[in-house]
C-alpha cells in the first residue's frame, strides 16, 4: 500500500511553513460578516505573529476525524489512479514564486495533457458530509479557496477535487469534481493574502519594537 506523504505528516516540523499563509487557512482570512472580516482572520494573524516571534509552530491538535483522512489519504490515491489511470505524485511544500510568505501543499500533482499540470485535492469526509456533496456537487467555498490558493502558488489551473469515503458502496465512495478557478478568482485571492501579509508584517513589527523597549 501506498505510504503517507511525508510532506503532508510532518507539517509541524517543516521550518518552510513557519509563519506562512498556507493555502488550506487562506479561508479564515478570507471569511467576512456583515460587518467586515471574522475573528478568524484576526486569530490566524495572531497564530502566524506568535510563530515568528518564538521560531516554533505549536503542536496543532488532531481530531479523529482529521487523523482519519491521513490514514485513508494514501488509499484515496491509489483509488484515484485506479479509476482515472493519472499518475499521483506527492508534492512538498510550495512556495508561491512571487508572494513571500505564502504556500501550499497540494494532495498530489497530476500530469494531464501533455506538460499540462494538474493538482488533487482530497476530502476523507463523513458519511453526511459525503452524501451531502453528492447530492449538491457543489464543492463548499472553504475548500475552493484552499484550491484556489494552490493555483496560485503551484500555477496550475486544474485541480480534482475527490471526496472518498470507503464506507460508501462502490460507485458512491469516490467521487470527483473538476474545479477551475478563473483569473478573477485567482487575482482577486493574492490580493487578499498580500493585504493580510502587510497587516501581518506590521503586526510582528510592532511587537518586536515593544520586546526591544521602542
Amino acid at each position: 500500500m501506498r505510504a503517507p506523504n511525508k510532506e503532508q505528516v510532518n507539517v509541524a516540523d517543516d521550518p518552510q511553513r513557519l509563519g506562512c499563509v498556507t493555502a488550506s487557512r487562506v479561508h479564515d482570512l478570507m471569511s467576512k460578516t456583515k460587518t467586515g472580516y471574522s475573528k478568524t482572520r484576526e486569530d490566524y494573524m495572531r497564530e502566524l505573529v506568535g510563530q515568528r516571534l518564538t521560531g516554533k509552530r505549536e503542536k496543532q491538535f488532531t481530531s479523529a476525524a482529521m487523523q482519519r483522512g491521513i490514514d485513508l489519504e494514501p488509499e484515496a490515491k491509489e483509488a484515484y489512479e485506479a479509476r482515472t489511470g493519472l499518475f499521483v505524485e506527492d508534492p512538498p511544500f510550495m512556495l508561491h514564486p512571487k508572494i513571500l510568505m505564502f504556500g501550499a501543499s497540494p494532495d498530489g500533482l497530476i500530469e494531464l495533457d501533455g506538460d499540462l499540470m494538474g493538482l488533487l485535492e482530497i476530502k476523507c469526509m463523513g458519511q453526511k458530509n459525503h452524501v451531502d456533496f453528492m447530492l449538491a456537487k457543489r464543492i463548499p467555498i472553504r475548500y475552493q479557496r484552499q484550491m484556489i490558493a494552490q493555483c496560485s502558488c503551484t500555477g496550475a489551473r486544474i485541480v480534482d477535487f475527490a471526496a472518498f469515503n470507503p464506507d460508501f458502496p462502490q460507485g458512491c465512495d469516490f467521487v470527483v469534481q473538476r474545479f477551475e478557478p478563473s483569473e478573477e478568482q485567482i487575482i482577486e485571492l493574492e490580493e487578499e493574502v498580500i493585504l493580510f501579509l502587510e497587516e501581518l508584517d506590521k503586526m510582528e513589527t510592532q511587537l518586536r519594537n515593544l520586546k526591544n523597549g521602542k
